[in-house]
């Protein structure tokens, strides 16, 4: 909380030796606006501009009773192209599962909370104890999501996604 504190403090500083009066009160009303956004998600600004955050709408479930439907839905690196590239980069075949001849689609519940973690990973469909740990070991991996929002507040969101296994 200090460190928000000095921060502002200084940015005042700089403002009210730059800027006319007027000036002054618009940029310091857009920055107490914007301040507490930011504030909301782990990942600061520099973190996010080069990453080409994109809406994933799909998984959403309207029907879970601590779920709000936001107005802006949760973003990822490249949106669904990117979760499915992250889970193809991070995917290890547990070796059980080669021998056993093991296969199939894993689906899994979890939420996008208010500070863009992904929190409270469920598996809904099993297809074998090695199989869902490691979808499981996957969804964690992801990158730190932008939290969805609704009436200007970060909100939490579940989503349910297939990671499907298949031996060539």
């Amino acid at each position: 909380m200090l460190t928000n504190y000095v921060f502002m403090r200084t940015i005042m500083k700089l403002i009210i030796k730059k800027y006319s009066v007027m000036r002054q009160v618009l940029i310091l009303l857009g920055i107490i606006v914007m301040f507490p956004v930011y504030g909301q998600s782990k990942l600061k600004p520099w973190q996010i501009e080069g990453k080409n955050y994109q809406v994933v709408r799909g998984g959403y479930l309207p029907d879970l009773p601590d779920t709000i439907k936001p107005e802006i839905f949760p973003m990822y690196p490249k949106g669904i192209d990117g979760i499915r590239e992250d889970i193809i980069k991070n995917l290890k075949y547990p070796k059980k599962a080669i021998k056993n001849k093991v296969q199939g689609k894993v689906i899994l519940k979890f939420a996008i909370d208010t500070d863009g973690t992904i929190q409270n990973i469920e598996v809904i469909k099993s297809v074998s104890k090695e199989l869902d740990a490691e979808a499981k070991r996957i969804i964690k991996k992801l990158d730190i999501w932008l939290p969805g929002y609704r009436k200007g507040k970060p909100v939490r969101v579940e989503y349910r996604l297939p990671v499907n296994f298949k031996l060539s």
